[in-house]
């Protein structure tokens, strides 16, 4: 009898919150789940990163990355500001042109650039905006992703590489989101 009140006790106390009456916390239950499965999965995301001038948001893969500018080669008077993981192959670009013109026709003559190097295109819509996405076979092991788009006269590519993951790839590319103005 001293047995069955025992275990009764622990079934009740594993039902409640530490024993306090309260449900347990079923989102606690599914992260401990997940992370039984696959403890790489289930960890916290990490924040998101807010680049202000960029005027976008994203979660990279691991801590924060470098940046950089660098004048575009065939326009001097465009400045590209790039942002890259310290792992693996995921960046973000952007740069302003003239106008909105320039910056789509930008866009569509990078498209038109990459065509030989694309297994595939569809159409993509980030943050409301149309975009295309790009995927391009680097190695038998290796693909990148590439979805670029314009916003008035800004011009904007968001990309990642990873070895043949697509669901890895668009975690990162997901993540991209314009600040609302």
């Amino acid at each position: 009898m001293k047995m069955t009140w025992f275990v009764v006790v622990l079934v009740a106390a594993a039902a409640c919150n530490k024993s306090d009456g309260k449900p347990a916390d079923k989102t606690q239950e599914v992260k401990e789940t997940k992370a039984k499965a696959d403890p790489v999965a289930a960890a916290e995301a990490p924040p998101a990163y807010k680049n202000a001038a960029g005027e976008y948001t994203v979660r990279w893969p691991r801590g924060n990355p470098t940046e950089s500018e660098k004048p575009d080669a065939k326009k001097p008077d465009v400045i590209w500001h790039d942002a890259k993981s310290p792992i693996g192959a995921y960046s973000v670009m952007y740069a302003d042109f003239k106008d909105a013109t320039a910056a789509q026709k930008h866009v569509d003559d990078y498209i038109a650039t990459m065509k030989a190097r694309t297994r595939t295109t569809k159409d993509v819509t980030i943050s409301g905006h149309k975009a295309r996405e790009l995927e391009m076979t680097i190695s038998d092991t290796a693909t990148m992703w590439i979805q670029v788009f314009a916003v008035g006269k800004r011009e904007y590519r968001v990309g990642a590489g990873t070895k043949n993951n697509s669901a890895q790839a668009h975690e990162f590319l997901d993540s991209f989101k314009l600040e609302a103005k």
